[in-house]
């Protein structure tokens, strides 16, 4: 992404063929973030924006918590301590992920919405 930030995304493989992806960084760099309802996403926070599985025969298959752990897992070992990202409640099928992949895996609603809640992680 650029100097002060570094790396800000990852692929997701299955069989050696790229099935999905995510990008994460400061929210500074997803302006449109701060349009969403339950936005905008706190400054000192990190924000996972668009993690997709867009090959549908790969969903289902764990290949978006193995993405998502990736992901923290590297935050944790550069340091950042606060995560959030914006779920989708009631459908599965969008790029935002749906809201109980996060739950599982330790969010909590920050601030809720209809739709599109903002959902943090401590590190």
């Amino acid at each position: 992404m650029n100097e002060s930030f570094g790396y800000c995304g990852k692929l997701a493989y299955l069989d050696n063929k790229m099935v999905g992806y995510s990008e994460y960084a400061p929210p500074k760099y997803f302006p449109n973030s701060r349009f969403y309802p339950s936005g905008p996403p706190n400054d000192d926070a990190i924000l996972i924006a668009c993690p997709y599985i867009f090959n549908k025969e790969a969903r289902g298959l764990g290949v978006g918590q193995k993405l998502l752990k990736n992901i923290i897992s590297d935050l944790k070992n550069r340091n950042f301590k606060i995560v959030e990202t914006f779920a989708r409640k009631g459908s599965v099928e969008n790029p935002s992920g749906p809201i109980e992949l996060y739950t599982k895996n330790g969010f909590r609603i920050y601030r809720d919405d209809v739709e599109f809640p903002l959902l943090r992680l401590e590190l």
